[in-house]
């Protein structure tokens, strides 16, 4: 009875060891289908930083390009600024220019209303002075009758 018991014992502690084996393998199981899921998981992590980097990378490039485009929108606006102030500086000498035409022409024109007055005055003398002469010419041609008339 005793090699019996001993059986009965051997038998419940085989039954407990499989029971036992059989949980260690489900057990196993679940952690392996768990490291497929986690390392798939870090997989898929990896692939998602590196295209972060792929599209931080491109970002940073596009973010240079602009940069370039702002330093020489920065440059062409220095240069427009650099021009308005030669332009505003010639429109200066060119207002000043003008304004001593305008005083120039005021007194060319002064003197030439004066010239025009100066004019009508020796027109109006050489008009007499040609009445005059011809005043003249008449009286000398009637004087030189009378002379003609009185010669012997």
């Amino acid at each position: 009875m005793q090699v019996l018991q001993l059986l009965q014992s051997i038998r419940r502690l085989a039954d407990q060891s499989r029971q036992a084996s059989d949980n260690i393998r489900d057990l196993v199981k679940v952690i392996d289908e768990k490291t497929n899921k986690t390392a798939e998981s870090v997989k898929q992590t990896d692939d998602m930083i590196t295209s972060q980097a792929n599209l931080l990378d491109h970002t940073v490039e596009v973010f240079e390009m602009i940069k370039g485009c702002v330093d020489s929108l920065v440059e062409n606006i220095t240069a427009t600024v650099e021009q308005f102030h030669c332009i505003d500086s010639e429109k200066e000498e060119l207002k000043e220019s003008i304004t001593n035409i305008y005083e120039v022409s005021k007194k060319i024109n002064t003197s030439s209303q004066e010239v025009v007055t100066t004019l009508n005055c020796q027109k109006d003398i050489i008009d007499q002075l040609t009445k005059k002469a011809d005043r003249l010419t008449s009286d000398t041609a009637i004087l030189d009758e009378s002379i003609d008339r009185f010669t012997i």
